[in-house]
């Protein structure tokens, strides 16, 4: 069975959105809450504006 993380890697994903940070310690891509995410795109559109 292919795990989430490895997945999201094989899809190209540039992060991971979960509520369970700590099962992705080991991730090769970001690990952000949803509530990062938000920060994390807020702020990135501000800049493009």
């Amino acid at each position: 069975m292919i795990s989430n993380h490895e997945a999201a890697c094989h899809v190209g994903a540039e992060a991971i959105i979960t509520r369970n940070q700590k099962d992705y310690k080991k991730s090769r891509i970001p690990v952000c809450s949803s509530e990062e995410m938000t920060i994390i795109l807020a702020s990135k559109s501000q800049s493009e504006s």
